[in-house]
């Protein structure tokens, strides 16, 4: 079974681990698959906003779960 969640916002995280609790009473594990590339450039021409993307999915997302 796949439970998805957009692992940037805690209440979808929540929602998620909720609904898998619901279904199967307990979780002993969560696997978080979510990763956001971002673009190829040079740090001067790289896009903060992209970058600020890569590290909420990347970074805060592992948190969030």
């Amino acid at each position: 079974m796949i439970f998805v969640a957009d692992v940037t916002k805690v209440e979808n995280c929540e929602a998620a681990v909720e609904a898998v609790e619901k279904e199967f009473t307990h979780v002993h594990y969560v696997f978080n698959n979510a990763g956001y590339q971002g673009s190829f450039d040079m740090v001067q021409n790289y896009d903060p906003e992209d970058f600020m993307k890569v590290m909420t999915t990347n970074v805060f997302g592992v948190f969030n779960i």
